[in-house]
């Protein structure tokens, strides 16, 4: 009885102490993980405060210089183009046009040089001179809003990433249009190519319009993408 009685208590003793040892490491744990938990939310929330930090930083640039470059592809393949006629002019107001367009010297050279010799070609050949360098600023900034798409592709959701890879590609091919336009070729085909250039900058104005209100409502409302829909 005796013997019995000693073995209740040390067993009883014993489970006590394993009980006590068991919550103590159970509530070390419990702990620990509320403190992980908290941890890796607060990590959570301050990615995404980086995150939409620089979406609001990105948006409004990338939509700047997408709208600069089209507004500058749509005045070089504008059908009508307005320069000044030299041919009533003096040589002074000639040099003064050509500075404020800052022209390479050969072209100020050979228009100089047609102004003694043939006014008439000379007229020609500034609208050329001056059409290729807006040509050539318009391309320019299309492939410096390329550039910026690209780079900044981790903070554009996926709409927006859509909208802008088919705006760059609705300006390439309007400048290619328009350049092929230039060239010589049979009126059949000029009417054609018209009407093409003038299909893309249809088009251009609503992808644009389109691209600004998904860009406003973005950075107004918040924007949460599901992960999975990005990844797949």
């Amino acid at each position: 009885m005796k013997d019995i009685l000693i073995t209740i208590l040390t067993s009883g003793f014993t489970t006590a102490i394993v009980l006590a040892l068991y919550r103590h490491f159970l509530s070390r744990n419990i702990e620990a993980f509320k403190s992980n938990l908290l941890f890796d939310s607060q990590r959570k929330v301050h990615d995404f405060q980086l995150f939409t930090t620089k979406k609001h930083e990105t948006y409004p640039k990338l939509y700047g210089l997408i709208y600069k470059a089209t507004d500058s592809i749509f005045n070089v393949t504008n059908w009508y183009q307005q320069y000044p006629n030299f041919m009533e002019h003096t040589k002074t107001d000639l040099e003064i046009y050509l500075s404020n367009h800052d022209l390479l010297e050969k072209d100020k050279s050979r228009i100089f040089y047609l102004w003694e010799t043939d006014k008439k070609e000379m007229q020609k050949e500034l609208h050329n001179v001056i059409q290729h360098k807006k040509f050539f600023e318009a391309d320019t900034l299309r492939l410096e809003a390329y550039q910026l798409f690209s780079e900044t592709l981790l903070y554009q959701s996926e709409t927006v990433s859509e909208l802008c890879e088919k705006i760059v590609g609705e300006q390439r091919q309007l400048l290619l249009e328009h350049d092929w336009y230039r060239e010589e070729v049979e009126i059949g085909e000029k009417k054609e190519i018209r009407q093409k250039i003038q299909l893309h900058r249809e088009r251009l104005e609503e992808l644009e319009k389109e691209l600004l209100e998904i860009m406003k409502e973005e950075l107004t409302v918040g924007y949460y993408e599901n992960p999975e829909k990005k990844s797949s």
